[in-house]
């Protein structure tokens, strides 16, 4: 459902009737700082990201207009304008209106996962990543379940924090967990470290925020395991499941992350096929993959697998370029892509929540 968003000049001519009192007199800097504070905190709660920007340089000029009309603070701002003389910039965002009636679309939704299963048995490639996207994009138009009473946790690395993203929203980048935040309606937390990983052999590890984990979570999001096959590949032995080695970091993990939510749905990422594994002798990245998979199913967590799909593969130039903002992290687009494929499952698993 397609809605226009207001022109920035209505929203600000409007909050410019705000009463704003700031008791006694101050210098004209701060006078400045405080208009355009008690002005953009409503911007924040009623516009979209689109013309924030937009908004803000209104306000600030509209901030320094008043101090040179003399006002001191103590007045309430009164600035009413002719809204006949306001042009509507041509900006639409897509809006995903939850409806009551859940299993409304279970059929259809079915059924395009069925198509995207087909889609992931063949050749990796550019096409077959926007093919799986477009599946991704109907699944999350046909949704019905309401998300915005849901609270989402994610733990992960570099990945879930957004590196190579060049946009900062309210301090943080947008990695996926914003863009499946922004198409699902969700409540969102994220807890993340650059680098980390799962075994306690680095001196940055994933598992060190499961305490952080909110008790009220309903649902909980992990990627990590890419920097232990990086960064520690000769912990991993086909054989050892002991302390220290990958696979018995991996348990160790999985069992503190089921103690932590006994009864809530938890589900792990695996990486995506991508350039960092090929020309390594030691052990392949796929051994990594597989082995969270396998432990996965011990502890009962679902599993998202970029990696078996072939999902963001990035061997190809054209993925490389369209999705990519170095051999591992993607840029915005990519991050975009993402998060509505790990909305998207987590659309095809509303009937079990």
């Amino acid at each position: 459902m397609k809605k226009k968003i207001v022109t920035a000049l209505v929203i600000c001519t409007m909050l410019m009737t705000t009463a704003c009192s700031f008791g006694d007199k101050v210098s004209e800097a701060e006078l400045r700082e405080q208009i355009r504070s008690e002005l953009y905190d409503e911007v924040r709660s009623e516009v979209e990201l689109e013309i924030r920007h937009s908004l803000e340089s209104e306000i600030e000029k509209r901030a320094k207009e008043l101090i040179a009309e003399g006002y001191t603070g103590e007045d309430e701002i009164d600035d009413s304008v002719d809204d006949s003389e306001v042009t509507t910039p041509d900006i639409t965002v897509d809006v995903i209106d939850p409806v009551v009636e859940a299993n409304d679309n279970k059929a259809e939704i079915e059924e395009l996962m069925v198509q995207a299963s087909n889609l992931y048995s063949e050749a990796n490639s550019q096409v077959k990543t926007a093919n799986i996207n477009t599946i991704d994009e109907q699944i999350l138009e046909l949704n019905t379940y309401d998300f915005s009473n849901k609270k989402i946790t994610f733990l992960g690395d570099s990945i879930t924090y957004g590196v190579g993203s060049d946009t900062v929203v309210e301090g943080q980048r947008k990695s996926y967990v914003f863009f499946l935040q922004e198409v699902l309606g969700c409540e969102v937390k994220s807890y993340c470290v650059p680098g980390g990983c799962i075994g306690r052999y680095s001196d940055f590890i994933v598992p060190s925020y499961i305490s952080f984990i909110p008790d009220d979570t309903d649902i909980l999001v992990v990627m990590a395991g890419f920097n232990d096959f990086s960064n520690f590949n000769d912990n991993y032995s086909e054989d050892s499941t002991a302390e220290g080695s990958f696979k018995g970091e991996v348990n160790y993990f999985m069992s503190m992350l089921r103690n932590q939510m006994p009864d809530k749905p938890i589900y792990f990422v695996t990486i995506y096929p991508n350039v960092c594994e090929d020309g390594n002798d030691s052990v392949p990245l796929v051994k990594f993959m597989n082995y969270i998979k396998e432990a996965a199913d011990n502890y009962d967590i679902r599993i998202i697998d970029l990696y078996g799909e072939g999902f963001m593969d990035n061997h190809d130039d054209t993925s490389q370029l369209a999705y990519f903002y170095d051999v591992i992290h993607p840029n915005e687009n990519g991050y975009m892509l993402l998060g509505h494929h790990i909305a998207a499952h987590l659309v095809q698993d509303q009937w079990s929540y």
